[in-house]
């Protein structure tokens, strides 16, 4: 029996997985740039968009210290990148410091992982914001996910998504050239082989509707996936509200949605109330520390792919966390 024959269903995560996650880290990097220094927000300068998106490799080297930031935070379980900004913010303001090395020392003394994490960042930002509400989720926090969205959606997308334009304008769209990591005709032909066999390809992101509606439309992929099994941000966010708990990644909620589909109770999700059986036909496939925790957690299989931003040395990480299987990319699953 080959691994392709023991699933019914396969659940992936997106962002380093099937889509590359450079642009989402580029607008993490900006976004912290313009908050921080732009008399706008936090700064004191009149900041040039044009510039910005032309030094934007500078600028991501320094405020995510050559990527290494954002490996620690996804081995702290953080999935979402407008929290990657969140929390390289909170350093700099709560520590009065623009070496963002410094930052990430810090958090790794702290060593907290997700959501814990999200407390502590918050106690960072009152050091110099005192009284004012600077936690997950709070109206400080929407409006850095807005500065971040303004730089991925560009000028077009975001007044199309927010029905106005960006606070500064000038800003290229980096969702609109997006591209699967391993082209459009590889990841055609290997969604295609995964349906062919029967499985049904389903997604457990912390994207935005939108953010993979688009680039799928585009990219003529949409029809490969099971539209009932298609898990985002939006769909956590509105259970959250509903529930009042914490549901992001590493929470299994998002999986287990896409397990299940998208017409089953969030109330019997939450609760444990799910057939326990119908899992042992179903993978996870990722590439982050949130990812596996959340598979394991559900007590279901997982594929850890080697395409995250810690590369083939993430190898270890997913053997240390028991991970099933272990692959340089995700085209190996149908090789």
């Amino acid at each position: 029996m080959g691994l392709l024959d023991k699933y019914e269903k396969i659940i992936f995560d997106m962002d380093g997985v099937i889509t590359s996650e450079n642009g989402y880290w580029n607008c993490a990097a900006l976004a912290v740039y313009e908050l921080l220094y732009d008399k706008r927000y936090y700064g004191t300068r009149d900041l040039d968009t044009r510039w910005m998106y032309e030094h934007v490799a500078e600028i991501r080297k320094n405020i995510l210290c050559d990527d290494t930031t954002i490996a620690m935070f996804k081995n702290f379980g953080v999935n979402s990148n407008w929290d990657l900004a969140y929390l390289t913010l909170s350093g700099a303001i709560g520590l009065d410091t623009e070496d963002f090395k410094l930052v990430q020392e810090h958090y790794r003394e702290v060593n907290l992982n997700a959501p814990e994490i999200y407390d502590h960042a918050a106690k960072l930002y009152s050091r110099r914001f005192g009284d004012m509400d600077c936690t997950r989720l709070s109206p400080f926090w929407v409006n850095l996910q807005t500065v971040f969205n303004e730089w991925y959606y560009g000028d077009k997308y975001f007044k199309q998504c927010y029905g106005k334009a960006p606070a500064k304008k000038g800003k290229h769209s980096f969702m609109a050239n997006e591209v699967p990591m391993h082209g459009i005709k590889k990841t055609k032909a290997f969604l295609k082989a995964l349906k062919k066999k029967g499985i049904s390809v389903s997604v457990g992101t912390g994207r935005p509707d939108f953010e993979f509606w688009l680039p799928m439309k585009k990219c003529g992929l949409l029809k490969y996936f099971d539209k009932n099994c298609l898990v985002m941000h939006d769909h956590v966010m509105a259970a959250a509200e509903k529930t009042g708990l914490f549901l992001a990644k590493p929470n299994p909620y998002s999986f287990l949605k896409a397990a299940y589909g998208l017409d089953y109770p969030d109330e019997k999700i939450v609760s444990g109330d799910y057939d326990e059986k119908y899992l042992e036909k179903v993978l996870i496939v990722g590439d982050a520390g949130a990812d596996i925790l959340a598979a394991k957690a559900m007590n279901t299989d997982f594929a850890a792919v080697l395409t995250g931003v810690n590369g083939k040395a993430a190898r270890g990480y997913f053997e240390e966390l028991g991970s099933e299987y272990i692959f340089d990319d995700v085209l190996e699953l149908v090789k």
